[in-house]
């Protein structure tokens, strides 16, 4: 009987490790905020790492909103390019940093070019 009590305490605490070994969610996921120095801010919703909600809360884009499907892949940790073109052929590119909270974006829609440099506030964790 000892040998069976030993292989069960074994296992559980095999399981327990496994679970507290388990990887971190990607920091990119969850609701966030994006305040531009134009005075533009965005709310974005990152569910998953294939769909991405925005909503205009201040500034020119009060308002407007676009469900994506953005490219995206890691640049370093904490830090993610992320590119898309949005309904009205707008392409819009990121660079998401996570570790300083900074959000460096583009968007090009015809001869029309923005460079955008803003925070990061996170409304839910990942």
């Amino acid at each position: 009987m000892r040998p069976l009590s030993l292989l069960f305490a074994l296992i559980l605490s095999l399981s327990g490790c496994a679970a507290l070994h388990r990887p971190a969610p990607e920091p990119y996921l969850g609701q966030f905020v994006y305040r531009y120095a134009t005075g533009d801010a965005y709310r974005f919703e990152v569910k998953d790492g294939d769909t991405l909600f925005w909503r205009g809360i201040a500034g020119e884009e009060l308002g407007r909103s676009g469900e994506e499907h953005p490219e995206r892949f890691k640049v370093a940790d904490g830090i993610y390019f992320v590119a898309w073109i949005e309904a009205d052929g707008a392409t819009v590119t990121q660079v998401l940093n996570f570790n300083s909270n900074e959000v460096y974006t583009t968007v090009v829609k015809g001869d029309l070019r923005s460079l955008l440099a803003g925070t990061i506030e996170r409304e839910t964790p990942p």
